[in-house]
């Protein structure tokens, strides 16, 4: 049985980006990680400041393996981990950040709701499981926040 993983590693990046762009319908923007460089780039470049928020940043942050290997190693079961980082920039209070908080406390559970437990229908990956956080919401003084939120998928190669 051939998988689209072994074509295509990062198959689920398109299919959480159209999941979001379908389910949140309040995000600005939903965009990749070349999106993101693109943003975050060089000094000639809009800072990730300057995008339309609240957006979604859809990254690929790796895999991990998952047990042992079977056979001669040629199967085994990974993790891929995908972080999905809500931008919000609130100039009401840009101090304090608590109304960038206030809507990403909004958006968050709708963001988790349509990731967690979804199946993107890519032959070789199982369904979306909530993970930890690799770091702490990011807060600016120009009333920008970044949430990061780690999803994870199984897949038997």
């Amino acid at each position: 049985m051939t998988l689209a993983l072994d074509h295509d590693w990062l198959a689920a990046e398109p299919a959480l980006v159209a999941r979001l762009k379908d389910q949140v319908p309040e995000l600005r923007g939903v965009f990749t990680a070349s999106d993101t460089q693109s943003l975050v780039g060089t000094a000639s470049k809009a800072p990730i400041n300057q995008a339309p928020t609240p957006a979604a940043h859809v990254l690929y942050m790796g895999d991990l393996p998952i047990g042992n290997a079977v056979g001669q190693g040629e199967a085994q079961m990974l993790e891929q981990h995908w972080m999905i980082g809500l931008m919000i920039q609130n100039y009401r209070d840009p101090k304090t950040g608590a109304a960038a908080r206030t809507q990403a406390s909004a958006l968050i559970p709708k963001v988790l709701k349509a990731i967690n437990g979804w199946d993107p229908s890519i032959p070789g990956l199982r369904r979306f499981r909530r993970g930890g956080s690799p770091t702490p919401p990011n807060y600016a003084d120009n009333g920008s926040a970044f949430f990061p939120m780690i999803f994870t998928a199984r897949i038997f190669t």
